[in-house]
Parts: structure tokens; C-alpha cells; sequence
């Protein structure tokens, strides 16, 4: 039986519990958008019921971009509260710094999604979502803490 992600609906409301990564080389960061979104995000997805996160956020990068990755730190937990679409979500996101042990390879993503490395100077113009996480890249603020990102309130 396949394992299921861990979320759940209740009404308008959605549960999330995720993991991405930073995935920084010779300067460059990996991001990635769903080809129908003009905004990315750090590579990642859902953690699976039984799953630990360093096996979720491995699993991910291998599904999404076809490589093996080694975890580096644990960077953040944040309790995010954001709107997307008609949902407003409820999610618990853990983020890791990783190293990608294969060369990523053009091709070898999901059909859904568009990689690609940016320059940190490049990081500027693009819009990330979450946004706090465009602040961690910038100032590269890899210590590990507990974040409540509320964009609701914001709004």
C-alpha cells in the first residue's frame, strides 16, 4: 500500500506538512515553479505518513530532479499560514540545506515543474514564495530556529 501524504482538508482550510532544501553550488541556488506559477520556490514537497523528514526531502529532490542529495543542516521549522487560491493552508515546513551528489542533468524532471539555477544577484527580480525564504538566501541565514510565517495577517 502506498504511503499517503500528510495533509488533510477542512472546508476551505488545507494541512500541510512539508520539507524543501536550499541547494546552493559555485554560487547559484536551485529553485523550481510549476510551469502554470510565476513565482518559485526551494525544491521539496510533502512528508509521506511514517516518513521521516531527511527520507522525505530525499525522496523529493530524486522524484523532482533525478539526483541523490546528502543533508547538510536542518535550516528552519516554520509554522506557515498562506492563501493559494481558494485555499488558505496551515503548514508545518521544515527546511534543510542539502548537497546534490549527481551532476543535475537537463531533462530529468518532472513534467509538472521547471528548474533552474539563479545567481543570488538574480534572486532579487524573482518573486519565492515563501517569502521569508528569499531572505534566508540573500543573507544566507543558515542558523537553525523556529519560524511562525504568517502571510495572512499581512495581507
Amino acid at each position: 500500500m502506498a504511503q499517503e501524504d500528510i495533509c488533510f482538508n477542512q472546508g476551505n482550510m488545507k494541512f500541510n506538512f512539508r520539507v524543501c532544501c536550499i541547494i546552493e553550488n559555485n554560487g547559484r541556488f536551485l529553485l523550481h515553479r510549476r510551469k502554470t506559477d510565476s513565482f518559485w520556490n526551494l525544491l521539496g514537497g510533502r512528508v509521506k505518513f511514517g516518513e521521516l523528514c531527511e527520507d522525505a526531502i530525499k525522496r523529493e529532490i530524486k522524484e523532482e530532479i533525478g539526483c541523490d542529495c546528502k543533508i547538510d543542516q536542518l535550516i528552519k521549522v516554520c509554522e506557515n499560514f498562506f492563501r493559494f487560491d481558494d485555499t488558505t493552508f496551515h503548514e508545518i515546513l521544515v527546511i534543510f540545506k542539502v548537497t546534490l551528489l549527481d551532476e543535475l542533468k537537463e531533462g530529468c524532471t518532472e513534467n509538472k515543474l521547471v528548474v533552474e539555477w539563479f545567481l543570488k544577484d538574480e534572486l532579487e527580480s524573482i518573486i519565492i514564495k515563501p517569502e521569508f525564504t528569499k531572505e534566508i538566501l540573500l543573507e544566507n541565514k543558515y542558523s537553525m530556529d523556529w519560524l511562525v510565517n504568517d502571510e495572512i495577517k499581512r495581507e
